[in-house]
This record gives structure tokens, C-alpha cells and sequence, in this order.
């Protein structure tokens, strides 16, 4: 059962059953069904003899997917009523075992005789004041006289509570009151409580109604996030550094602990093994996971990988495809995958491995890129041939350009040839130029010649050399947890995948996942709060009380109790009041802008008249790392969201309090346009557009705030 004012903004696009199980339709079904979400709420109170207090609002009041039946086809179910007094939609869709179909729908209209409506804006900032507006609707047969009340907590009023209107029948007036936000509540919402009762007859709730709204206050300034993050296995310490100027009572600050590594690498595995062996670098692939997974010789993975390796092979190396020219890369790949499998105790046959030496070795020999040598180089180092160490060596020498990757590739193929200074000097090359943010650290990768790999892959591959040269532990972590971040949040290629099972199959043999969390506890300013564990996911989290906090660095105790290694991440939104523009790694410019007397759109110079439309153009301009970049651009208290003009490449969201933007950083400006129109007068706050990157979230910029008034221009 759901608001049917929902569908004039989307119709109901569930299928016609019949049309959907007995309909002309070819050789597949499709369902479609939609569970709208519940949002919480109270039930009816009664805060005086006169009407129940409408306080649960919400767009759907029933959703049941298991209704049963009795065997004449009916069922009763008993519905409490949210406050909203609208038209109720209830649509009911019935099955039977054997796919006989009905539908039904019915309207239901919740109203009463005298209603009170208050046009509460979506959120106001601390500073603002705006006119509250309410309507009383008199839907009676007969004139009458009404008491309309206000009461307020958490915001105040700047005029009288109490106002006496009279309304003819079957008819409305308005009413206003004056709101002050100059407070902060504790929780973050002010309530507020409209009441109205005829005065002839204060005691019949017939010709009264009441309703209590939260209405959100935000801090005067700009959010900010301080995240730290690391690696707990029995306990461990965070220090979280939080700024002396922060708003109060305004920061969250959150602890989450969480095990994750073996399901990310057993899922990237899936995927490689089951993907098709639909060429030699694609079995080679399916090889890599096999090494790492120690599956044996028997294993049709196995032996279909090696078969189709040895099917596409040609005289000078690997290519593509069966009869493709060779490829420097995908030869070195293959040798690798080759080698991988026999230290992993896998059979290859002798002829097969030594060809491949040879087919490396003579690509080494033809090719002009250092990029592509850098690969062979490593490929014949790995697989024990001697030539890989001088080749290693006079790429290293020679060599000009090369990527990220390939000097890491290096890297490895330099401690299999027993040259660890030249190994570590070449990972110390690369994480010099990695980027690190909250917990995690990747490896950005540019564009140059012959450079395939992606910053997955690099980065992968920075978290094997590591390994192998059993260093830099906390490194370590950091780069396995970006990679686990990564493959749960985008789809990946099968190389990518690949790259994530060898190196967090070698960072959890010596880091082993957690398989169970334990109890986790967090403690703070002498504090101890026990973190609640999720019912789905091996997570758990907690949030600490602002009022132990500290101004400048505060130390953060994370115990558990479970087995292995587990991820925590300990994340601060803080407010401060901060309205000039500033820029710290990206750029954000916002503009208003009105229609001067000419229709021409003019940057926003003069107050704004209620219902006029307001055109908002916002500008980001990042840096060029790869880089998930999120834009909030605050709605002004009073003001709704009507459209969008511009946006090109990315999503857009627009919420209660913010119009948000999700794109991909790529070192150019970028520009989001919609418009707005304001519904009330007030003096209001535009908060700063802040834009900041998804794995730097250190790494940010903001507009500056603007000063915008509301009201009848004469």
C-alpha cells in the first residue's frame, strides 16, 4: 500500500501477471519486483483530549511479500496508518503454485474534517530564518474560527505561537510563523508541533488536527573528513587528529572493523576460472589462479589451460589468438603463468617450458620498447634462465619510461635472480609516487608507450614485490585493502582479477584473514563501547561519543577477540566554519544566477522572490590522478530542486539537503547546471559546493558560501 501521489513521478511498471506468465512472449521470462523501502517511524500518540498527533510519514504503509491465502482465495491483513492524509494506493498480485494469476487494486483516501499542512523545508543551517507556512483547511460545512498553534524544540520562533484565523467552508487559509535557527540541537533535528482546534468546540476531535515534523539543522559550515585507518588483530591503537574550530554538538565519528580479504580473492578467482578459455592470455590467467590456488595437475582448469596454451603456440612466441603474430607481452605472460605453475607443483611439459624461454628470449631480441623487454626480461628471470638477469640489468640500465608496473614487474623478477638491491631500489622508485589515503594506498598509473596495466594491476603487483621482499608490512595492508575495496566496488578485466588473487593470496599467507571478529571494543577518553556486529557480513561498528573527544590528536584503542587480521577504519565528519573558497587538490566554483528584466540570466545580485527560479552552475576542476570524485552541492533552506540543464558523463543524485554528483576524475574542468525555486521568504545560508576524492578524501576543495534572501520584491 503506498502514497499514490508517488505515480505522477513514475508510473507503476510492474508487468501484467497474465500477460507476463501466459502472454505471447519467446524463450525466456523476465520479473520485475519492486519492495519499496520503509522508513521509520512512530505510531498515533495522543498529546491531549483533542486529535491524535500525525507524527509517521511515510510513502509506503504496507509491503508483504508472503501473503497466504486460504483456499477460497482470501486473506485478511490489519494495517496501521501512517499520518500522511492523502490517497492510499493498495495493489495486490497473487500466484498459485501452478502460475494461475489475479490482480487487484483499491483506493483508500485518509482525510479529516479540518487539516493542518506545514510546508517545513527539507533542512535549515544555523543562522537562518525563514517564514514557516501552514495551510488549515476547513473541509466543513459551515464557517468557523480556529486556534492555530506552533510549538517549537530545537529552533525558536520570532512571533507569536498562537494565531485565531476564520475560514469560511470548504475552504483554506495560510498562516505563518517566523523561525529562528539560531540554535544547534544535540541531536541534529528540531521538532515541531502544529496544532488547531475550533474554538465553538476545542474538546471534538472532529474539528481539530495536530502533526509533529522533525525538521533538520545543520552546522554553519563546511563537512570535513578525517579518516584513519590500519590493521587490529588483537588490538591496536588509531590516532584521530580533529581540529580545534570544529562545530559542536555536530561531529560523528565512526569505527568500523571488518574481515574481507578470502572472499574478495575466492570471488576474483571464480571469475578468472570460469570466464572461458577463449585465448592463450586468458589460460594463462586461468594458470596464474590455479598456481595460487595449489590446484593439481588434474583439474580440468588445469589441464584445458595448458592445452589451450600449448594449441595457440607458434614458433616465435604467443599472440592472441591460434595463428595470431606474437605478442612480447603475452609470450612473457604465458612464460610466467608457466613458471608460476611449476613452482606450484603443477606438470608442464619440458618441451613446452623451454620453448617458451626461447620464444621470450627471441622477443627480447626483436623488440624496441623497453616496456615490452622489461616484461621478457622478468618472465626469464622468474623461470630460472640466466639471460634474465643480464637482460634485467641492462634494462634497468637502459631502459627509459617505463611504467609503474613494468618497474615492478622488475622488481620480482630481480629477487629471483638474487638481486635484492636492485629489487628494493626499484619498488622504492614506484611507492615514491603512490598515492595513500585513509588505510589504503594505490598505485596510479599514467599513459605512455606500450603501458597496458591499470592502476589495479600495478598496485597488485606493488603488494607482491613487497611480499616477496618481506618488507613494509604496513604498506603491505594498505595496498590489500585498496585492492579489496576495488574488486568489491567495480568489475574488473580478467587481467585485473588475476593480479588480485597472486598478491592477496601472498599477503594472507603471512597475514591470515580473519575468519571470525570476536567481541571489538573501542575506547576512547576512558570510555569503552562495544561495537555491534552486522547480521549479514563479517563487519562490526560503533560510534563514539563526541563529548570524550579532544581537540587535536586523540588516541583510539580498537580490541577484538576473534583470530586473524582484521581492516578498521576510524571515520570523523567534523563541521568548521569555513565560507571563503579553498582548494586542496581539486577546485570548486559555484554561481546563482536570475533573470534580469530582459530574460537574460544574471549572476544572483538581489533578493529572489518566492517561486522564482534560481539557476545553479557548479564547475570542479581535479587533479590528474585516477580518481572517484563525489560533489555536494547544499539546497538552500526553502528552496526545492526542479531540474537539470547540464551534466554530461557520471550520476547525479539529488537528496533532502543536497544535490550530489558522482564522477571520474580526469584533470579537466567539469560542469553540473539545474535549477532551483524558492518557497518561502527568509534570510538564508547557501553552503560551500565541496567536492572530494573517493580514496583521498583528505584531498579537497570547496566554493565559497553565499548570503541569499527571500521575499516579495516591491
Amino acid at each position: 500500500m503506498v502514497d499514490e501521489a508517488i505515480y505522477a513521478l513514475s508510473p507503476d511498471n510492474t508487468q501484467d501477471l497474465y500477460q507476463l506468465y501466459w502472454g505471447t512472449r519467446q524463450n525466456y521470462v523476465t520479473m520485475h519486483v519492486s519492495a519499496p523501502e520503509e522508513l521509520s517511524g512512530g505510531a498515533y500518540q495522543r498529546v491531549s483530549t483533542v486529535a491524535p498527533v500525525r507524527q509517521r510519514f511515510e510513502d509506503t504503509a504496507y509491503w508483504n511479500a508472503t501473503v497466504v491465502t486460504d483456499k477460497d482465495g482470501r486473506a485478511d491483513m490489519t494495517v496501521e496508518m501512517p499520518g500522511n492524509l492523502t490517497s492510499w494506493r493498495a495493489t495486490v498480485r497473487g500466484i498459485t503454485g501452478d502460475t494461475k494469476v489475479g490482480m487487484a487494486r483499491v483506493n483508500v483516501l485518509a482525510n479529516r474534517p479540518v487539516m493542518l499542512r506545514l510546508a517545513t523545508p527539507r533542512q535549515v543551517v544555523k543562522g537562518d530564518r525563514l517564514t514557516l507556512i501552514g495551510t488549515v483547511d476547513n473541509r466543513s460545512d459551515q464557517e468557523r474560527t480556529f486556534t492555530v498553534r506552533l510549538d517549537v524544540d530545537g529552533v525558536k520562533l520570532a512571533n507569536a505561537a498562537q494565531q485565531d484565523v476564520t475560514i469560511p467552508a470548504k475552504k483554506q487559509m495560510k498562516v505563518e510563523w517566523e523561525l529562528d535557527a539560531s540554535t544547534l540541537p544535540e541531536s541534529g533535528n528540531a521538532e515541531l508541533t502544529g496544532q488547531v482546534v475550533a474554538k465553538d468546540d476545542p474538546k471534538n476531535p472532529d474539528w481539530a488536527d495536530a502533526l509533529r515534523v522533525k525538521l533538520r539543522v545543520v552546522p554553519p559550515g563546511s563537512p570535513e573528513r578525517e579518516v584513519v585507518g590500519g590493521v587490529v588483530k588483537d588490538e591496536a591503537m588509531a590516532k584521530l587528529d580533529l581540529p580545534a574550530d570544529r562545530i559542536e554538538p555536530a561531529s560523528v565519528i565512526r569505527v568500523d572493523v571488518r574481515a574481507g580479504l578470502m572472499p574478495t580473492m575466492e570471488t576474483a578467482a571464480t571469475r578468472v576460472l570460469t570466464g572461458g578459455r577463449y585465448s592463450s592470455v586468458a589460460a594463462a590467467d586461468q594458470l596464474m589462479v590455479a598456481a595460487a590456488k595449489r590446484m593439481p595437475t588434474s583439474a580440468k582448469e588445469v589441464r584445458e589451460a595448458i592445452a589451450m596454451i600449448s594449441r595457440t603456440q607458434a614458433p616465435d612466441g604467443w599472440g592472441w589468438w591460434e595463428g595470431a603474430p606474437a605478442d612480447p607481452l603475452i609470450t612473457a605472460r604465458v612464460l610466467s603463468a608457466l613458471s608460476e605453475a611449476r613452482k606450484a607443483g603443477i606438470t608442464v611439459y619440458q618441451n613446452l617450458f623451454e620453448a617458451a624461454k626461447e620464444s621470450a628470449a627471441t622477443r627480447y631480441a626483436q623488440t624496441n620498447l623497453w616496456e615490452h623487454r622489461a616484461a621478457l626480461a622478468t618472465a626469464l628471470a622468474l623461470a630460472g634462465d640466466k639471460r634474465g638477469k643480464t637482460y634485467l640489468a641492462e634494462t634497468k640500465e637502459r631502459g627509459q619510461n617505463l611504467s609503474p608496473y613494468a618497474r615492478l614487474r622488475m622488481a620480482v623478477g630481480f629477487v629471483a635472480a638474487a638481486d635484492r638491491g636492485s629489487a628494493n631500489e626499484m619498488v622504492d622508485g614506484v611507492l615514491r609516487e603512490a598515492s595513500s589515503g585513509p588505510g589504503s594506498s594505490y598505485v596510479p598509473v599514467g599513459v605512455g608507450i606500450g603501458w597496458t596495466a591499470t592502476d589495479t594491476e600495478a598496485t597488485a603487483e606493488a603488494l607482491y614485490a613487497l611480499n616477496v621482499l618481506d618488507r613494509d608490512s604496513e604498506t603491505q595492508s594498505r595496498l590489500a585493502r585498496w585492492i579489496a575495496a576495488k574488486n568489491d566496488q567495480d568489475w574488473l578485466s580478467t587481467d585485473e582479477y588475476t593480479e588480485t588473487v597472486r598478491s592477496l593470496n601472498a599477503y594472507t599467507k603471512d597475514h591470515p584473514d580473519a575468519t571470525d571478529l570476536g567481541e571489538v571494543e573501542i575506547s576512547v577518553g576512558g570510555q569503552t563501547v562495544k561495537a555491534t556486529k552486522a547480521k549479514i557480513g563479517n563487519f562490526a561498528t560503533a560510534v563514539l561519543p563526541r563529548n570524550v573527544l579532544t581537540s587535536g590528536t586523540n588516541a583510539i584503542k580498537i580490541k577484538r577477540s576473534g583470530n586473524g587480521e582484521a581492516f578498521y577504519t576510524v571515520d570523523a565528519t567534523v563541521y568548521r566554519p569555513l565560507f571563503e573558497e579553498s582548494t586542496r587538490g581539486i577546485r570548486v566554483l559555484r554561481r546563482y544566477e536570475v533573470r534580469n528584466g530582459a530574460g537574460v540570466w544574471t549572476e544572483l545580485n538581489r533578493a529572489v522572490k518566492p517561486g522564482e527560479p534560481v539557476r545553479c552552475t557548479v564547475v570542479t576542476w581535479g587533479d590528474d590522478l585516477s580518481d572517484g570524485v563525489r560533489v555536494v552541492e547544499p539546497i538552500p533552506a526553502g528552496f526545492e530542486y526542479t531540474e537539470s540543464d547540464y551534466f554530461q558523463y557520471g550520476r547525479e543524485e539529488v537528496r533532502d539537503g543536497a544535490v550530489l554528483h558522482y564522477i571520474l576524475n580526469n584533470g579537466t574542468p567539469q560542469t553540473f547546471r539545474y535549477y532551483l525555486r524558492a518557497e518561502s521568504e527568509g534570510k538564508l545560508i547557501g553552503l560551500p559546493a565541496t567536492a572530494e576524492y573517493l580514496r583521498r578524501p583528505s584531498s579537497r576543495g570547496q566554493s565559497a558560501a553565499e548570503r541569499i534572501e527571500v521575499r516579495e520584491l516591491k
